[in-house]
């Protein structure tokens, strides 16, 4: 967490914590933390990205429940939050970000509420057990979902929407990377040299600022061109990848 920006805790309940960070542009940032283990408290995420160090408003989701939005009444009392603070802000373009389950959530939301650009990393695809049933993460969170609401992300992904998903080439990552859905609307990038955590891995290279800020501006290319350290390629529309080297453009 970044303790030069004063962002604000203003909601703590049993199923949502919600901070606040006032900017000055007319751009609003809704991040969205991944699930939080047991026995630790659920911070904040991607403050200084979020915020485009100080510039942008943001306000900072965290799912306490672990549900992937599952939780009765999670999605409507976040879009609540995002309809105030979008007034309150005098917003004029919303756009979403997370990590792993923050991520699913930054792709799943704009089903929900307007929203221009949504950048995830390492993001699900689905939890449900008959969606993806070789995944075994999460397992102590997913029985405790007892309807779902959103069986994957091929029940929310609209038209209207630049959507970005970055993730690293592991095999633990398989099961959700690869069942990513085609689409024109889709940016889906694969970083064969990023470290498991791919957020982190890209802060520690000086790169997570600049990759999320053209995501944000739908600008796919200039994405890839940052990068290209990382050996990025991304899926052509009929699946197949565009490995590095490739000619072609995003």
């Amino acid at each position: 967490m970044s303790e030069a920006l004063d962002i604000k805790l203003v909601q703590d309940t049993e199923m949502l914590r919600v901070w606040l960070y006032r900017g000055a542009s007319r751009r609003l940032v809704v991040s969205f933390s991944p699930t939080c283990a047991p026995g630790e408290e659920p911070g904040y995420d991607l403050a200084a990205a979020a915020t485009r160090d100080g510039q942008d408003n943001a306000l900072f989701i965290a799912d306490k429940t672990n549900s992937w939005l599952n939780a009765p009444g999670l999605i409507e009392e976040i879009v609540q939050w995002v309809e105030a603070y979008k007034i309150a802000s005098d917003a004029t373009e919303i756009m979403t970000l997370g990590q792993s389950m923050g991520g699913f959530m930054a792709l799943a939301m704009p089903k929900f509420m307007p929203v221009d650009s949504a950048v995830a990393f390492a993001p699900q695809f689905s939890v449900h057990p008959e969606e993806v049933p070789e995944e075994s993460r999460w397992a102590m969170y997913r029985r405790k979902i007892s309807q779902f609401r959103i069986r994957s992300l091929d029940d929310t992904l609209v038209d209207n929407v630049a959507y970005f998903a970055l993730h690293d080439y592991s095999e633990d990552e398989a099961p959700q990377r690869d069942r990513f859905p085609n689409r024109d609307n889709l940016t889906h990038l694969i970083l064969p040299d990023a470290g498991e955590n791919v957020p982190q891995d890209l802060r520690r290279k000086g790169l997570l600022g600049e990759v999320v800020e053209w995501g944000f501006q739908n600008r796919p290319r200039k994405m890839r061109l940052s990068l290209a350290p990382l050996n990025v390629f991304r899926r052509h529309l009929d699946g197949e990848p565009e490995f590095p080297g490739s000619t072609q453009s995003a």
